[in-house]
């Protein structure tokens, strides 16, 4: 579920939804949300998913605004 997640992330950049702001922390979001996918602990994974949900909802917040 977490790589569709990230797979559909492309659909906001090729719309050109948000600017390059909004790119650069979906991408940094998208990048955590894998790393916590490929953790090696389960505690590992729950502190990156939940450090990647702070920086999606930024990004959708800063969507919001821009």
């Amino acid at each position: 579920m977490t790589l569709g997640a990230v797979g559909l992330s492309v659909l906001a950049l090729l719309v050109e939804f948000g600017g390059w702001v909004f790119a650069l922390v979906v991408g940094l979001a998208d990048a955590v949300f894998l790393a916590a996918v490929f953790a090696q602990t389960p505690a590992r994974a729950q502190r990156l998913s939940k450090r990647a949900m702070l920086a999606a909802l930024v990004a959708f917040a800063l969507g919001g605004t821009l």
